[in-house]
């Protein structure tokens, strides 16, 4: 464990000419850092998927090109990916919009996607990367 954010998402990064700023500290605490990442990759494929936007797969990749590479870290990231995708789908789930069921079911589908690939993966190469690039995530 490691000094983690612990909500880390799209809405606590402030951006500006040259600059990124990270914000909302309290819920900081010692915790895998893969976390961290696992959580911000859940809600780039949240909001791509709320607002029907291509480039989700440029967009991961840019994030973990920004991280140091650990095949280990990937791994834990792509699984904390699909578990945080599944917990603010429910927690964002807006019960009575008129597409609500088909856009839960839509992203639960992608979440199976994510550790279904990751299964894939590690069965066939025990890593979460290939030629030293994060695996990609499709569905």
């Amino acid at each position: 464990p490691t000094f983690a954010h612990r909500d880390f998402k799209c809405e606590h990064l402030l951006a500006a000419p040259g600059s990124l700023t990270l914000i909302d500290f309290d819920r900081c605490a010692f915790a895998d850092p893969a976390f961290d990442l696992g959580k911000l990759l859940a809600d780039l494929r949240w909001w791509f998927s709320a607002y029907d936007q291509a480039g989700l797969e440029q967009a991961q990749a840019q994030v973990l090109a920004g991280y140091a590479p650990g095949t280990e870290r990937l791994v834990r990231a792509r699984l904390w990916e699909a578990v945080e995708l599944v917990h603010m789908t429910v927690l964002r789930a807006r019960l009575f919009e008129r597409h609500a069921a088909s856009r839960t079911e839509r992203l639960i589908g992608r979440a199976e996607a994510v550790v279904r690939t990751l299964q894939v993966t590690l069965g066939a190469s025990g890593s979460g990367v290939r030629g030293g690039r994060p695996v990609a995530i499709r569905r």
